[in-house]
């Protein structure tokens, strides 16, 4: 008797387990244990039985060739990643569950072969405000008066914009703001042309059309971004001392610029240039509390069209620094909760649910290493998992500092 591990998948799929369970299974079928056990007990021969007479794989094997490790079991990997140096497509290939068995020196020879893995950009590193990863945009333009309010725990952000201009909503809105708060660490300085830079982002990094007309994507650009600049947040976070018990408020009022200078050609529809002088507020806020993304991952994401599956990347990238500051192994996070700060526009938490997991499917296409636990009904379950941004990359951005503008 014969038995293939696609035939598995395929009951496993049909069954409707999750993807977790079924990279579990697969890690379970792959164990060589398993293997003998199957063949030499119940004579059931698979595609892997033959593996061990394969000289070829374990000559790839030795030599650090192989390309799929993860059919190695956890000593094999261990064994693999402390001789060999990982390439990107052998770290991309290491599942979650494999993951969880590692040790903090592994994860980290993972993560920086899969921040090296595309050599198109030279730096990958993109920002946002955390406060803002935590929330997000409304996802469609709301009507009346433009006031939206999100709330995260202790955390609460209002913002609010003229009616006639209205919040920022949609992808490109998020996309904008990305790369405001990127142009902003980056440059160092309050003061910045987002003329240029607006084009080149939205057509080299991100891939987007940029089209002129009455149909064209540059006035989308143009909404999206006076929205954003015509946008004012309130950030109040509630806070307990734990010796006195005494409660605290920290509330800050929040723009992006203290003043933007936007001009357009005569048709009103290309974008000539973008002077803003970013608010120290908001660059403080930013410099002490940006969350690192990769534009690569915002890249793919953004030809989805789902503004939650962006804010669920941006999401997990936050969440996942948290719980290695917080030394977290694992984090309970209830559908209620998070239907209260991503949920916009989502009217019920089932319906916020079936949307949530179907996005999640798209975020971990660009986000492999992130091992979480959506199947169940109350609540997500996120497993300790390596940040989507090396620690080492980070470290080097946070020694800088801003500069004041003259």
């Amino acid at each position: 008797m014969n038995i293939y591990w696609h035939d598995v998948e395929k009951f496993l799929l049909k069954k409707r387990a999750s993807q977790n369970e079924i990279n579990a299974q697969r890690q379970i079928f792959n164990n060589n244990s398993f293997q003998t056990l199957l063949t030499h007990t119940f004579g059931i021969l698979t595609e892997k039985t033959f593996f061990e007479a394969d000289e070829k794989t374990e000559l790839a094997k030795a030599s650090g060739a192989l390309n799929d490790l993860g059919s190695l079991d956890t000593y094999e990997l261990i064994d693999f990643i402390e001789c060999h140096e990982l390439t990107f497509k052998q770290a991309s290939t290491i599942t979650p569950q494999q993951m969880t068995l590692l040790g903090d020196g592994q994860i980290t020879k993972i993560t920086n072969a899969l921040m090296l893995g595309m050599d198109d950009i030279q730096d990958p590193i993109r920002y946002s405000l955390s406060a803002i990863v935590q929330t997000g945009f409304p996802y469609k333009r709301l009507k009346g008066q433009q006031h939206f309010e999100r709330k995260n725990g202790n955390l609460t952000v209002t913002m609010s914009a003229p009616n006639d201009i209205g919040l920022p909503s949609g992808m490109y809105p998020r996309l904008a703001f990305v790369h405001i708060c990127s142009e902003v660490i980056k440059s160092q300085s309050r003061s910045t042309n987002l003329g240029p830079t607006l084009k080149t982002f939205v057509m080299d990094e991100m891939g987007r059309p940029w089209s002129t007309g009455k149909k064209g994507t540059a006035i989308k650009w143009r909404e999206s971004l006076t929205s954003l600049l015509a946008t004012s947040f309130t950030i109040v976070y509630q806070h307990r001392d734990a010796d006195s018990n005494e409660k605290g408020l920290l509330l800050k009022n929040v723009s992006i610029v203290d003043e933007a200078n936007l001009w357009w050609d005569s048709k009103f529809s290309e974008l000539m240039g973008a002077e803003i002088k970013i608010s120290k507020p908001f660059a403080e806020a930013l410099l002490n509390h940006a969350t690192p993304l990769d534009i690569r991952a915002l890249k793919s994401l953004s030809t989805l069209r789902s503004p939650l599956a962006f804010d669920l990347y941006c999401w997990l990238t936050y969440r996942y620094w948290r719980m290695e500051e917080n030394h977290s192994p694992i984090v309970r996070i209830s559908w209620k909760q998070l239907h209260e700060q991503l949920g916009t526009s989502i009217q019920t938490v089932r319906h916020f649910i079936y949307e949530t997991r179907e996005a999640l499917k798209e975020v971990k296409k660009v986000y492999p290493q992130a091992s979480f636990n959506s199947d169940q009904n109350q609540y997500i379950i996120l497993i300790k998992s390596p940040p989507h941004v090396s620690t080492k990359r980070l470290a080097e951005r946070k020694q800088l500092s801003l500069e004041e503008s003259s």
